[in-house]
């Protein structure tokens, strides 16, 4: 069985990871708030080194966390598996196949689980089996002509790729863990590569019945290919914010067709992720309830915020915190010029809507739909009734918006 020797192992991996009982630990994000770790093996196996990667998210001081994936490669190879390094990278290897691990340090950081092929495979799958605890995955199809005409952006690789949340609602409590929207990350879309460029997307599905993750290679691409050929498997992005966005013009309430449970407490402040898309612009976000029509809350709307055009996280506080209660709510925003928000299709309401005048928020109001589903990257945060709850605290409360 495969065993990692350390007198094999380079001088970059080794300064890089904690390697015991087999494994190889990282940890990409270290502030409790938002804490990110990350096992290539299986601790939980320490007789031998697998094909395997496992992410968590927003773990404890005792050593737990509330959310984990593990993705292994369900390999069928003929042979005795060997592990080597190369520069930053882990691999390995048996018979045809072989696996890299390294980090990804775009945007937000991640971890890639790279296949490599050596020759033409017999089929043109490859196929994981995914363990988890605590998320969810919401597939993210293409474009529909109606989101197209409503200036929606949607990236290569998001196209086909699957947003990971936490599959339960998580808290915002001020001073507490930077849930945001509740999203763990992205699994992106998969391209192959051949030896000398060619390219090409392959087809990633996840089955949760029966825990299992397929990748499917076109097959008129392996039998052309110049071999080796690689596979970008799992490209596992700790993004927060969604990966799609949306130009939304001025003067125009807009709320994610989903409404959000409050918890017993005082809003502190709203945050949305995106953009002006020509220049500068100003926002401001407000707190609706789920009625029919729907109502401001009380002292329900921020300050402005002004933001550039660069795509970033944007705070903007309550002048006087809202009383927040057990209800449900809408999480809304409204902008003096066309703005970019970012999103993910997961949810079963569409976008709702309403002309206002910037600055401009009615006591109640009664929505129009856009029809198409989108979760924008908004959420709220408070402060609990009573005094704010450690940071370990975990908790089925309030304004989450997933993003």
């Amino acid at each position: 069985m495969p065993i990692i020797d350390i007198g094999k192992i380079n001088q970059e991996v080794n300064q890089k990871y904690l390697i015991k009982d087999n494994t190889f630990f990282i940890t990409p994000k270290d502030d409790l708030k938002d804490l990110v770790e990350v096992e290539i093996g299986d601790s939980k196996q320490p007789d031998k080194f697998v094909p395997q990667i496992k992410i968590c998210r927003w773990g404890n001081k005792d050593g737990t966390n509330e959310v984990n994936c593990s993705i292994r490669l369900n390999e069928t190879e003929i042979g005795i598996p060997k592990i080597s390094t190369l520069q930053d990278k882990i691999i390995w290897e048996k018979g045809n196949i072989k696996a890299y691990f390294y980090e990804l340090t775009e945007g937000e950081g991640g971890y890639e689980f790279e296949i490599i092929l050596k020759e033409k495979p017999l089929t043109n799958r490859i196929e994981f089996t995914l363990v988890d605890k605590g998320v969810e995955y919401f597939y993210q199809p293409e474009l529909t002509p109606e989101e197209i005409a409503q200036g929606a952006f949607r990236p290569e690789n998001v196209v086909g790729s699957y947003a990971v949340y936490a599959s339960e609602q998580k808290t915002n409590w001020e001073g507490g863990k930077e849930y945001k929207c509740g999203q763990v990350g992205m699994i992106f879309r998969p391209k192959i590569i051949d030896s000398v460029g060619n390219w090409t997307w392959e087809e990633r599905t996840i089955d949760i019945e029966k825990g299992v993750m397929t990748i499917t290679i076109p097959q008129d691409f392996l039998n052309k290919a110049v071999y080796p050929i690689r596979s970008k498997g799992v490209d596992f992005g700790y993004t927060t914010q969604g990966g799609s966005s949306v130009i939304y013009g001025a003067d125009e309430i807009n709320a994610h067709g989903d409404t959000y449970t409050g918890g017993a407490g005082t809003g502190t402040s709203m945050s949305f992720y995106g953009s002006g898309y020509t220049a500068s612009r100003d926002i401001q976000m407000a707190l609706y309830t789920n009625a029919s029509p729907s109502v401001k809350v009380t002292n329900g709307s921020t300050v402005t915020v002004a933001i550039t055009t660069t795509n970033q996280w944007w705070t903007a506080n309550f002048s006087i915190g809202p009383t927040i209660s057990a209800s449900e709510y809408y999480l809304t925003f409204n902008r003096n010029g066309d703005t970019n928000l970012y999103y993910n299709v997961l949810g079963t309401n569409g976008v709702k809507y309403i002309a206002s005048t910037y600055k401009t928020w009615p006591n109640t109001i009664t929505w129009s739909a856009y029809g198409s589903v989108k979760k924008f990257s908004i959420y709220a945060t408070y402060t609990a009734a009573g005094g704010a709850p450690p940071v370990t605290a975990k908790g089925n409360l309030l304004l989450m918006g997933v993003g």
